[in-house]
Protein backbone atom coordinates (compact mmCIF):
# COMPACT_ATOMS: atom_id res chain seq x y z
CA UNK A 1 0.00 0.00 0.00
CA UNK A 2 2.90 2.34 0.72
CA UNK A 3 4.35 1.58 -2.42
CA UNK A 4 1.34 2.43 -4.37
CA UNK A 5 0.40 5.62 -2.68
CA UNK A 6 3.89 6.76 -3.18
CA UNK A 7 3.83 6.46 -6.98
CA UNK A 8 0.43 8.22 -6.85
CA UNK A 9 1.99 11.28 -4.76
CA UNK A 10 4.82 11.38 -6.95
CA UNK A 11 2.42 11.95 -10.25
CA UNK A 12 0.73 14.53 -8.40
CA UNK A 13 3.70 16.48 -7.49
CA UNK A 14 5.85 16.12 -10.44
CA UNK A 15 2.88 17.05 -13.59
CA UNK A 16 1.03 19.55 -11.21
CA UNK A 17 0.19 22.06 -14.70
CA UNK A 18 -1.43 18.85 -16.76
CA UNK A 19 -3.82 17.94 -14.40
CA UNK A 20 -7.54 19.17 -14.21
CA UNK A 21 -8.41 21.38 -11.72
CA UNK A 22 -10.81 19.06 -9.79
CA UNK A 23 -8.09 16.02 -9.13
CA UNK A 24 -4.25 15.75 -9.22
CA UNK A 25 -4.57 11.80 -9.53
CA UNK A 26 -6.51 8.92 -9.82
CA UNK A 27 -5.52 5.56 -8.37
CA UNK A 28 -7.85 3.33 -10.36
CA UNK A 29 -6.63 0.10 -8.44
CA UNK A 30 -7.59 1.37 -5.25
CA UNK A 31 -10.32 3.82 -6.12
CA UNK A 32 -8.67 6.78 -4.62
CA UNK A 33 -8.58 10.73 -5.80
CA UNK A 34 -5.86 12.68 -5.00
CA UNK A 35 -6.23 16.03 -4.77
CA UNK A 36 -3.46 18.52 -5.33
CA UNK A 37 -1.15 20.23 -2.92
CA UNK A 38 1.43 22.52 -2.63
CA UNK A 39 4.70 21.13 -2.76
CA UNK A 40 7.47 22.37 -0.06
CA UNK A 41 9.84 23.72 -2.09
CA UNK A 42 11.13 24.28 -5.60
CA UNK A 43 12.79 21.85 -5.97
CA UNK A 44 12.75 18.82 -7.58
CA UNK A 45 11.10 15.73 -5.84
CA UNK A 46 12.55 12.17 -6.71
CA UNK A 47 10.66 9.82 -3.73
CA UNK A 48 7.44 10.06 -1.63
CA UNK A 49 5.73 8.28 0.77
CA UNK A 50 2.27 8.47 2.29
CA UNK A 51 3.02 6.68 6.47
CA UNK A 52 -0.88 7.43 6.88
CA UNK A 53 -3.66 9.34 6.33
CA UNK A 54 -2.10 12.86 6.78
CA UNK A 55 1.55 11.89 7.35
CA UNK A 56 3.83 11.82 4.63
CA UNK A 57 7.74 12.41 3.25
CA UNK A 58 9.00 13.61 -0.14
CA UNK A 59 12.63 13.45 -0.60
CA UNK A 60 14.01 16.17 -2.82
CA UNK A 61 17.35 16.32 -5.50
CA UNK A 62 19.16 18.36 -3.35
CA UNK A 63 19.07 15.31 -0.77
CA UNK A 64 16.75 17.35 1.35
CA UNK A 65 13.91 15.39 3.11
CA UNK A 66 10.42 17.32 4.02
CA UNK A 67 7.59 16.18 6.21
CA UNK A 68 4.16 16.74 6.08
CA UNK A 69 1.77 16.63 8.62
CA UNK A 70 -1.41 17.62 7.93
CA UNK A 71 -2.36 18.22 11.70
CA UNK A 72 -0.07 21.27 11.61
CA UNK A 73 -1.17 24.94 10.72
CA UNK A 74 2.38 25.09 8.03
CA UNK A 75 2.45 21.20 7.06
CA UNK A 76 5.63 20.82 5.73
CA UNK A 77 8.88 21.01 7.43
CA UNK A 78 12.28 19.77 6.48
CA UNK A 79 14.29 17.40 8.62
CA UNK A 80 17.44 18.12 9.43
CA UNK A 81 20.44 16.12 7.70
CA UNK A 82 22.20 13.19 8.54
CA UNK A 83 25.65 14.80 9.81
CA UNK A 84 26.31 16.92 6.83
CA UNK A 85 25.19 14.20 4.16
CA UNK A 86 22.48 14.51 1.76
CA UNK A 87 19.72 11.88 1.58
CA UNK A 88 19.60 9.64 -1.13
CA UNK A 89 16.62 7.17 -0.22
CA UNK A 90 15.11 6.96 2.60
CA UNK A 91 12.18 4.74 4.41
CA UNK A 92 9.43 6.02 6.89
CA UNK A 93 7.06 4.10 9.34
CA UNK A 94 6.24 6.88 11.72
CA UNK A 95 7.51 10.07 12.72
CA UNK A 96 10.23 8.48 15.07
CA UNK A 97 11.29 5.64 13.02
CA UNK A 98 12.66 7.02 9.45
CA UNK A 99 15.76 4.89 7.80
CA UNK A 100 18.12 6.95 5.57
CA UNK A 101 20.69 5.92 2.90
CA UNK A 102 23.52 8.54 2.57
CA UNK A 103 26.43 9.03 0.76
CA UNK A 104 29.71 8.98 2.93
CA UNK A 105 32.30 9.74 -0.35
CA UNK A 106 35.37 9.84 2.25
CA UNK A 107 34.56 6.06 2.90
CA UNK A 108 33.76 5.13 -0.46
CA UNK A 109 30.37 3.74 0.54
CA UNK A 110 26.56 4.64 1.33
CA UNK A 111 25.92 4.56 5.31
CA UNK A 112 22.48 4.03 7.38
CA UNK A 113 21.17 6.43 9.43
CA UNK A 114 17.69 6.49 11.79
CA UNK A 115 16.00 9.10 12.96
CA UNK A 116 13.66 8.92 16.69
CA UNK A 117 12.04 12.12 16.07
CA UNK A 118 14.93 14.26 17.22
CA UNK A 119 17.92 13.64 15.88
CA UNK A 120 19.72 11.21 12.94
CA UNK A 121 22.16 8.12 14.43
CA UNK A 122 24.29 6.01 12.22
CA UNK A 123 23.22 2.49 12.32
CA UNK A 124 26.73 0.24 11.47
CA UNK A 125 26.09 -1.49 8.06
CA UNK A 126 28.27 -3.80 5.73
CA UNK A 127 30.83 -2.44 3.33
CA UNK A 128 28.51 -1.78 0.01
CA UNK A 129 29.04 0.97 -2.37
CA UNK A 130 25.73 1.15 -3.57
CA UNK A 131 22.58 0.27 -2.23
CA UNK A 132 19.78 -0.35 -4.41
CA UNK A 133 16.72 -0.84 -2.89
CA UNK A 134 15.69 -0.84 0.82
CA UNK A 135 12.87 -1.05 3.32
CA UNK A 136 12.46 -1.86 7.10
CA UNK A 137 9.45 -3.85 8.97
CA UNK A 138 10.21 -2.25 12.38
CA UNK A 139 12.87 -0.45 14.40
CA UNK A 140 14.76 -4.00 14.66
CA UNK A 141 14.43 -5.61 11.60
CA UNK A 142 14.72 -4.43 7.89
CA UNK A 143 16.93 -5.61 4.47
CA UNK A 144 18.61 -3.94 1.55
CA UNK A 145 20.05 -4.96 -1.61
CA UNK A 146 23.85 -4.36 -2.60
CA UNK A 147 25.54 -3.24 -5.91
CA UNK A 148 25.95 -6.98 -6.80
CA UNK A 149 22.75 -8.19 -6.20
CA UNK A 150 23.51 -9.50 -2.51
CA UNK A 151 20.50 -9.27 -0.15
CA UNK A 152 21.46 -8.23 3.29
CA UNK A 153 18.89 -8.27 6.74
CA UNK A 154 19.08 -6.42 9.69
CA UNK A 155 18.22 -7.73 13.23
CA UNK A 156 18.45 -6.29 16.27
CA UNK A 157 21.85 -4.14 15.34
CA UNK A 158 23.44 -6.65 13.39
CA UNK A 159 23.43 -7.19 9.89
CA UNK A 160 23.33 -10.89 7.89
CA UNK A 161 23.79 -11.86 3.98
CA UNK A 162 21.08 -14.10 3.02
CA UNK A 163 21.31 -16.73 0.65
CA UNK A 164 19.43 -16.71 -2.47
CA UNK A 165 17.98 -19.56 -4.64
CA UNK A 166 18.84 -19.96 -8.37
CA UNK A 167 22.13 -18.19 -8.60
CA UNK A 168 19.92 -14.98 -9.05
CA UNK A 169 20.41 -11.30 -7.89
CA UNK A 170 18.27 -9.61 -5.86
CA UNK A 171 17.24 -5.89 -7.35
CA UNK A 172 14.11 -4.54 -5.85
CA UNK A 173 12.12 -5.31 -2.42
CA UNK A 174 8.75 -4.53 -1.99
CA UNK A 175 6.20 -5.67 0.83
CA UNK A 176 2.40 -5.91 1.10
CA UNK A 177 0.42 -4.21 4.05
CA UNK A 178 0.34 -7.61 5.81
CA UNK A 179 3.95 -7.38 5.98
CA UNK A 180 4.38 -9.84 3.43
CA UNK A 181 7.65 -9.61 1.65
CA UNK A 182 8.55 -9.89 -2.03
CA UNK A 183 12.20 -9.36 -3.91
CA UNK A 184 12.49 -8.92 -8.01
CA UNK A 185 15.48 -10.82 -8.76
CA UNK A 186 17.75 -10.22 -12.50
CA UNK A 187 18.38 -13.57 -14.31
CA UNK A 188 19.40 -14.07 -17.86
CA UNK A 189 16.97 -12.72 -20.25
CA UNK A 190 14.01 -12.11 -17.35
CA UNK A 191 12.92 -12.04 -13.89
CA UNK A 192 11.61 -13.51 -10.96
CA UNK A 193 10.42 -12.52 -7.94
CA UNK A 194 11.03 -14.21 -4.19
CA UNK A 195 8.54 -14.46 -1.35
CA UNK A 196 10.19 -14.44 2.59
CA UNK A 197 9.20 -17.27 4.32
CA UNK A 198 10.36 -18.69 7.82
CA UNK A 199 12.34 -20.78 6.04
CA UNK A 200 14.30 -18.31 3.78
CA UNK A 201 13.36 -16.93 0.39
CA UNK A 202 11.32 -19.17 -2.22
CA UNK A 203 11.14 -18.30 -5.80
CA UNK A 204 6.85 -17.34 -6.37
CA UNK A 205 7.17 -16.08 -9.97
CA UNK A 206 9.14 -17.16 -12.76
CA UNK A 207 9.95 -16.07 -16.37
CA UNK A 208 7.97 -12.79 -15.59
CA UNK A 209 8.12 -9.33 -17.58
CA UNK A 210 11.26 -8.35 -18.38
CA UNK A 211 12.95 -5.74 -16.39
CA UNK A 212 10.80 -4.15 -14.42
CA UNK A 213 11.33 -0.27 -12.92
CA UNK A 214 8.66 -0.59 -10.01
CA UNK A 215 6.87 -3.27 -8.21
CA UNK A 216 4.16 -2.50 -6.15
CA UNK A 217 1.29 -3.89 -4.12
CA UNK A 218 -2.16 -3.22 -3.70
CA UNK A 219 -4.39 -3.99 -0.84
CA UNK A 220 -5.96 -6.53 -2.52
CA UNK A 221 -2.00 -8.29 -3.50
CA UNK A 222 -2.54 -7.48 -6.84
CA UNK A 223 1.36 -6.80 -8.49
CA UNK A 224 1.94 -3.98 -10.65
CA UNK A 225 4.89 -4.20 -12.58
CA UNK A 226 5.84 -1.20 -14.50
CA UNK A 227 8.83 -1.69 -16.72
CA UNK A 228 11.31 1.03 -18.70
CA UNK A 229 9.18 2.08 -21.63
CA UNK A 230 6.15 3.19 -19.19
CA UNK A 231 3.72 0.37 -19.90
CA UNK A 232 2.52 -1.94 -17.13
CA UNK A 233 1.41 -5.60 -16.38
CA UNK A 234 -0.75 -6.54 -13.57
CA UNK A 235 -0.06 -9.90 -12.10
CA UNK A 236 -2.73 -12.20 -10.13
CA UNK A 237 -1.08 -13.55 -7.08
CA UNK A 238 -3.21 -15.35 -4.15
CA UNK A 239 -5.46 -16.79 -6.65
CA UNK A 240 -7.57 -13.49 -6.34
CA UNK A 241 -9.46 -11.35 -9.39
CA UNK A 242 -7.25 -8.93 -10.71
Amino acid sequence: MKQMFRIGIGVAFLFPFTLSAQFAFYDSINGIYWSQIEPPSFEHLVNCQIVHAGLGYVLTTTGTLYEFDATQYNPWRPLPRPKTYAIEKFFALAKDNIWAIVNTPALYKQAVFHWDGKAWSPIASPNVYNIRSFLFASAEEGWFVGEYGELWRYRRGQWEQEALPLFLHADYLASTTDRALYVVCEAPDQEAVLQHQQEGWQLFEFNIFPRPMVITLSPLHHLLWANTGYSYKRVEIFNQPV
